[in-house]
């Protein structure tokens, strides 16, 4: 099964979607200061085990150290770890992407969110100096 845990800073929520199964995590909550990333890895490692395929989606790096903390697990067979480039309000575009192309290859969602995240940063920015 394809596993996403998308970054959220409210409630963490689970949903199962076309066969994926989406889960909004917040980072801070599962990874204690005292513990860190083994803490994540900890959470990871249960889905790891039944072979599911896992993608964490971090929202823009410059908002949150998850990505940075969460770069190391990556090892494009299993677990991917991608840098949104954009705030939460974008990631659920991003997320539906995700679902749609779902038989991608890990390289090539990363590739797909980056191209996107380029595409709704420049919209974004060309409508606020619209305004």
């Amino acid at each position: 099964m394809l596993r996403v845990f998308v970054e959220t800073f409210g409630e963490n929520e689970n949903l199962v979607t076309e066969g994926i199964n989406v889960q909004r995590v917040n980072f801070e909550s599962i990874c204690s200061n005292e513990q860190g990333i083994e803490s994540f890895k900890k959470f990871i490692e249960q889905y790891e085990k039944k072979n599911d395929k896992i993608i964490v989606l971090t929202v823009d790096s410059k908002l949150s150290k998850a990505y940075k903390s969460f770069k190391s697990l990556s090892n494009n067979k299993t677990i991917a770890v991608i840098n949104s480039s954009l705030p939460i309000s974008g990631i659920n575009f991003i997320l539906n992407r995700i679902i749609k192309n779902k038989d991608k290859s890990f390289e090539e969602f990363e590739v797909y969110i980056n191209n996107l995240s380029e595409m709704i940063n420049t919209y974004y920015f060309m409508f606020a100096y619209m305004l």
